[in-house]
């Protein structure tokens, strides 16, 4: 995604679903932003570390098989604490612990559409 002042909006997902993952990239590129693809937590991590400088928001599944997503959550605010991060579940937002959800800058319910992923993560980017 590309702004009035011709900066490019570079994002990171880290979901472990093929099929929700090839949704969301679909969508966001489809909207014009640049995304990097994780599979995993280390991945992500990894990811995030090497594009850290270029990257504007995290897409973070909360259920991941390698480390918990608050776990990945606790470290990407460690190192970055004003990232904007979607934190995603199919969990409801209830049982998720608060300090996990307070850590995130927008909670988005799975299931979702389109149009409520675009609108999360123009919330977490403050657009």
């Amino acid at each position: 995604m590309t702004n009035p002042d011709g900066d490019t909006v570079e994002v990171l997902i880290v979901e472990d679903d093929d099929l929700v993952m090839n949704v969301i990239e679909r969508t966001l590129r489809h909207a014009g932003y640049v995304v990097n693809r994780a599979a995993n937590a280390t991945e992500g991590l990894a990811l995030f570390g090497a594009n850290a400088s270029t990257l504007r928001a995290v897409y973070l599944d909360l259920s991941l098989p390698d480390l918990p997503g608050a776990e990945v959550l606790s470290r990407l605010r460690a190192s970055a604490p004003t990232m904007p991060i979607v934190l995603s579940s199919g969990f409801d937002a209830r049982g998720i612990n608060n300090a996990t959800l307070a850590s995130a800058t927008v909670f988005l319910q799975k299931p979702f559409r389109g149009g409520e992923l675009l609108d999360a993560m123009r919330k977490a980017l403050g657009r």
